[in-house]
């Protein structure tokens, strides 16, 4: 590393240290994360060998789920280019493509477990940080299975850069909501709009998995015939919310409502049934297990009902809008012990 080089990784260290909030402390090189070191065990900047290669500053909290690198130049006329030993963006997208999934697959199994849910960010830099007009920052993260340059040209706190993947997943999961939901109702668009809900109410429950609570259908549908599939929501259901702890009267009424699917020509004539199911297991379900202040069933529900073109809904599905259970949760002076009581929880918005 040249001299000049060596005293920008000083300064900029000082800089995030002492002017910029994060809850652990920057490193300059060496990480001793066992799963980190072994992703960069093979990074090397050199064309022979994988040897271990580590940007210039790494930023790793565990708790958070954060893990920031930054690979910086003295100069900004090295900011930007393809050589990845002399550019500062070529530089930085070298180390983070040893995070992207095709990458981590060839790493251990709890290496890959372990990062799976991590938020990376790569940041290039060049100048000097005390000279607002001589220097230069791009910031990347890795969204998906790429590197994405989100356009922040200046150094962000710690929380800033986790609201900004918060904001990044909300968008992600609402438009996939919004395309799942279309998807579905243009499926069932020759069902009474009104029967369309209880219908997708008992998929899911259908499809719902739990340590405690055995579900047959769940790893089988795919392998039913249609037939075989209507006759066996409702005992599936029945199994499900009786281990729930739900009323056999309460399954009753949902099974009344569930009858029509026995006699619909279109439903008992055609795939339908389980191409939702897969379009549920597959593009919906895994979204409700997110961590986020986000009403995802709710917002799931309401693009539902949105689509199907339900503005009087007869089967008491009434959500609460999200800036109604914004205002009234901020309201309140909730601490870590409380309990809360929901008398009408319904998808968990509160």
């Amino acid at each position: 590393m040249a001299k000049n080089e060596a005293q920008t990784d000083i300064d900029l260290f000082n800089y995030l240290t002492n002017d910029k909030v994060f809850a652990e402390n920057w490193k300059t090189k060496k990480i001793i994360n066992t799963h980190i070191v072994e992703v960069l065990s093979t990074a090397t900047k050199s064309n022979t060998g994988n040897n271990r290669g580590e940007p210039d500053l790494i930023y790793f909290n565990e708790n958070k789920k954060i893990l920031i690198l930054i690979e910086n130049k003295d100069q900004i006329k090295d900011h930007s280019g393809n050589n990845i030993k002399n550019n500062a963006t070529a530089g930085i997208k070298h180390y983070l493509k040893f995070f992207l999934q095709d990458k981590l697959r060839t790493k251990s199994q709890p290496t890959q477990k372990y990062l799976a849910d991590f938020r990376i960010i790569g940041i290039a830099f060049s100048g000097n940080i005390a000279d607002e007009h001589n220097h230069l920052i791009d910031t990347f993260i890795i969204q998906g299975d790429k590197v994405k340059d989100i356009s922040i040209k200046e150094f962000q706190n710690e929380g800033d850069y986790i609201s900004l993947f918060e904001n990044l997943d909300l968008e992600l999961i609402a438009n996939n909501i919004s395309k799942s939901s279309g998807e579905i109702n243009r499926m069932l668009r020759n069902i009474d709009s009104q029967k369309r809900p209880v219908l997708l109410s008992a998929l899911m429950v259908c499809l719902y998995e739990k340590d405690n609570v055995r579900n047959d259908f769940k790893s089988n549908y795919q392998n039913y015939q249609t037939s075989t599939i209507i006759n066996n929501i409702p005992t599936t259901i029945n199994s499900i919310l009786i281990a729930e702890g739900i009323s056999q009267d309460k399954i009753n009424v949902l099974n009344n409502e569930l009858s029509f699917i026995k006699t619909d020509n279109d439903l008992n004539n055609s795939d339908i049934l389980s191409e939702i199911l897969e379009e549920l297991e597959n593009n919906v379900i895994p979204l409700f297990n997110k961590k986020t202040s986000y009403d995802i069933i709710g917002k799931f529900y309401e693009e539902f009902l949105r689509y199907a073109g339900i503005a009087n809904v007869k089967k008491g599905i009434v959500l609460t809008p999200n800036h109604i259970t914004t205002l009234f949760t901020q309201l309140i002076p909730i601490k870590a012990n409380d309990k809360i009581f929901d008398a009408c929880c319904g998808t968990g918005a509160f």
